[in-house]
């Protein structure tokens, strides 16, 4: 071969090679560096030797170049890049291997964290490299956030009631161990429940083994712990879609179980995905409150929704307070336990447009929780996840920062140590929020005072109107904005601003600047040193439910037969204590339904850990004929305990047929759902939908679909003189002939704003079935347009759509009638 031809082999050699290699960091924690000040960033080279010369471009975090340089190789074929950066968020670009990596110029955490800032991190389950999982849980240390939330799999840590497997092939304890090593503490949770203990659903069957094992487990743990929550959104599927009479139960083994052993550990309860009142009423009145020391929930909405969302969540609490053991629902703690925005699943690292507005959003409702009183938030989620369509992660495949984590680390450094004090007062129209925090004094820092400008658009060239003295600005990630006499940049769709020692004397009335009456003010106030629980109870009740009477649903139990009659119900006496104890049933009064016993109080003796089961009767056909609905209320004490209630509540629900439906309220009208010029198609995608009438049906939808998503939902123009918000809601007559979720939609104008029924409607069974909706129980729809209010407006809503969700290719579904009912 020819000197030519092998000179250029050797040349294709090296670009396939080159362009094969890729970069890695040596150590994630190399990622943050401290702001002007050079450091040196180690990169691994991996698949091939490194390009030569090894070219980089630094960005910042409006994608304007500020450096860009060569590095220079070091032992082991690494490359070292020398960076001197200011203060906020990078992009380091290799333009040889395509590759680009976060770097966060921030000053390191000093001192204690602080309780609110936490991190959904699942390192348990989404990151399998111990050394990747270690640097996490370092940056978390570094950043100032104080809680991870971390994934158990109970079933894998304890296969059998007498073994335990604590590091697993998921090495459950080399991470805890890690955590506590380097000071932050673990939020724990599972959702999963061993085999060996039987399932009701997803839940462990056997309470006296599930109180036994977390002992077992926080015995082992605890030294890592900041916290243990009861299970993972209960409210959904991953409660098996069970009413939440189910859930406590568990909660109240593992409070138990806790305090017999006197585990010391704050115990999180509720954890769900929805403010779902039929799901949180139940909790509440089954308990859930008083075993509990705060409550958790999850949102995914948009900022501009977390004031209503709360507000909600404290009127609930509110609701059932004089219930709870010193009130201590009022001021029950309440935790953000997930909450994130999702970019586009795909790439390693997102377009710089859609990580930016997923740390804007997750930054604003940081603002907004700490605004509104909440006493934790968990961003969500640490490291790389893909899930579905959606990449929910605030690191990226290589586990370097996204903007969202290095926002988030820049939220916690300015609103550490900070108290709402209200909202400051703008004739900006373009200031959506600007929420005003004051830092007392401390050993050697001054007071401060901090506004949060939020605009949530993003425009390099924003400003927005200032009528106050400013010391300096801040953008999203830290860095420097400018401002001048009367203005502030606002780029980012959210600002930091920090005000000049002496603003309350140049503005003259310091009160006229702010505005302290405000509604996440009195959220705020409610936040208070949460009431202790009291020492929980060994006897537990749970319902024993009989799929072939009745279905279970996260709402209550649908009584299958039509019409309803008399329901046995089995209940099952858990004693988690070691002495026998003899428990005794008062018989109650159901809801439109008394209670009818064959043993009008009976009076079991259950021995130690171990259980019993009693039957009570209930008659429902009168409660379902007159309501549809009626609450079993279950009553006992124990003769150790006499003053002690233990109360067990259970919904249930059940059919009557259209007229005797109608007939409970006072005035209902039909809708004209047979016009078919009314009706206006809207179908997922590629799908195809006809809409007729037949003789049994006065509205009938056949819907195809393709590949993707499988859902439609048709717009019904409502008469000019039916005006939603003079009536109480909808009953509707319908049937769908295969699996499908079968819900209705409210729609306010034009907005593309919608609220939609939580639940299933009716049983897709290819029967008919009539159902009632009341509009108080519709719950915002996350898959489109944010409400700016947070509550169903009814005098906009002009349209309303019947349809589903199907995983079935084709399906079909039926309305004979729908009516608009008045109470």
């Amino acid at each position: 071969m020819s000197r030519h031809g092998a000179a250029g082999s050797w040349v294709l050699w090296f670009a396939v090679a080159a362009q094969a290699a890729e970069f890695r960091p040596a150590a994630i924690e190399q990622c943050f560096v401290a702001p002007d000040t050079l450091a040196v960033v180690r990169w691994k080279v991996e698949g091939g030797p490194p390009p030569s010369p090894p070219r980089y471009v630094v960005r910042d975090y409006a994608e304007k170049a500020i450096a860009s340089g060569e590095g220079r190789v070091a032992e082991a074929g690494a490359i070292e890049t020398p960076l001197e950066l200011p203060q906020g968020f990078h992009e380091i670009e290799f333009p040889a291997t395509n590759q680009r990596f976060g770097v966060v110029a921030l000053p390191a955490w000093q001192g204690p964290a602080e309780e609110f800032f936490a991190i959904d991190g699942a390192l348990s389950w989404l990151v399998r490299d111990d050394a990747t999982r270690e640097g996490l849980v370092r940056v978390a240390k570094r950043s100032g956030i104080r809680m991870i939330r971390e994934r158990l799999t109970w079933g894998a840590v304890q296969p059998k009631p007498d073994r335990n497997d604590w590091e697993t092939p998921s090495r459950f304890d080399t991470l805890r161990r890690a955590c506590a090593t380097h000071g932050v503490e673990v939020l724990e949770m599972a959702h999963d429940a061993p085999a060996w203990m039987g399932r009701v659903e997803k839940y462990p069957q056997d309470l006296v083994a599930a109180a036994r094992s977390w002992q077992a487990i926080a015995g082992h743990w605890r030294p890592a712990w900041g916290g243990v929550e009861v299970w993972n959104e209960p409210d959904i599927f991953f409660g098996g879609n069970l009413p939440a009479d189910q859930y406590v139960p568990l909660a109240k083994a593992i409070a138990y179980g806790m305090f017999e052993k006197r585990v010391d550990v704050p115990l999180v309860g509720g954890a769900v995905a929805h403010c779902n009142r039929e799901f949180l009423d139940a909790a509440a009145e089954n308990g859930l409150l008083d075993c509990v020391d705060a409550f958790s929930f999850h949102t995914y909405g948009r900022a501009m929704e977390m004031e209503g969302l709360v507000a909600r969540y404290r009127e609930w609490l509110q609701a059932h307070a004089p219930s709870t053991s010193g009130h201590r629902g009022e001021r029950m703690p309440l935790w953000i336990t997930e909450c994130g925005r999702p970019w586009k699943k795909g790439p390693p690292r997102p377009p710089a447009d859609q990580d930016a507005e997923s740390a804007l959003d997750i930054v604003m409702k940081g603002v907004e929780a700490r605004a509104c009183g909440v006493a934790r938030y968990f961003a969500f989620v640490y490291p790389f996840y893909e899930e579905n369509e959606n990449n929910f992660g605030m690191m990226d495949r290589r586990a370097t920062p996204l903007r969202s984590f290095a926002a988030y680390a820049q939220m916690i450094r300015a609103l550490h140590g900070g108290a709402y004090a209200g909202d400051w007062k703008t004739a900006d129209r373009a200031i959506r929020r600007a929420r005003w925090f004051t830092r007392p004094a401390g050993p050697g820092t001054p007071a401060r005072d901090l506004v949060v400008v939020y605009t949530g658009r993003r425009d390099a060239n924003a400003s927005v109107r200032w009528d106050a003295p400013v010391e300096r600005v801040e953008g999203i990630d830290g860095r420097r904005l400018p401002h001048g006499p009367g203005w502030i940049g606002a780029p980012d769709g959210l600002a930091y601003v920090w005000l000049a020692t002496d603003w309350r004397q140049a503005v003259g009335s310091p009160e006229s600047k702010v505005d302290s009456n405000t509604a996440a003010m009195r959220l705020y106030r409610l936040k208070a040193d949460p009431v202790p629980r009291r020492a929980p109870s060994p006897i537990v009740l749970r319902y024993l439910y009989d799929p072939a009477v009745v279905e279970p649903k996260s709402e209550g139990y649908r009584i299958k037969a039509k019409p309803a009659g008399a329901l046995a119900l089995t209940i099952r006496v858990f004693n988690l204590s070691d002495e026998k104890r003899t428990v005794s049933f008062a018989t109650n009064r159901a809801a439109e339904g008394a209670l009818a016993s064959a043993d009008k109080n009976p009076t079991p003796t259950i021995p130690p850990k171990s259980s019993v089961d009693v039957t009570l009767e209930f008659d429902a056909a009168r409660a379902i004929a007159r309501e549809g609905r009626f609450k079993a209320l279950i009553s006992a004490t124990t003769g150790s305990s006499p003053s002690t209630k233990l109360q067990l509540v259970l919904r249930f629900f059940g059919e009557a047929e259209w007229a005797p439906t109608l007939q409970r309220f006072k005035h209902w009208a039909a809708l004209p759902i047979r016009e078919m010029s009314r009706w206006t198609p809207n179908i997922a995608g590629k799908g195809t939908m006809q809409m007729d009438s037949t003789p049994e049906a006065a509205w009938r939808l056949k819907a195809m679909f393709g590949e993707g998503d499988r859902w439609v939902y048709p717009f019904f123009q409502l008469p000019d003189q039916v005006r939603l918000n003079q009536h109480a809601g909808l009953v509707i007559r319908a049937r769908c002939q295969k699996p499908a979720e079968v819900r209705v939609f409210l729609w306010e104008g034009d907005s593309g704003v919608g609220y939609i029924t939580p639940h299933p409607l009716i049983a897709a069974d290819g029967q008919w079935h009539v159902a009632v909706i009341r509009f108080r129980d519709l719950v915002p729809s996350i898959a489109n347009r944010p409400d700016a209010n947070g509550r169903l407006d009814l005098e906009l809503v002009r349209r309303v759509s019947v349809g589903m969700n199907t995983r079935q290719a084709e399906n079909t579904l039926e309305v004979s009638d729908l009516a608009v009912v008045s109470e």
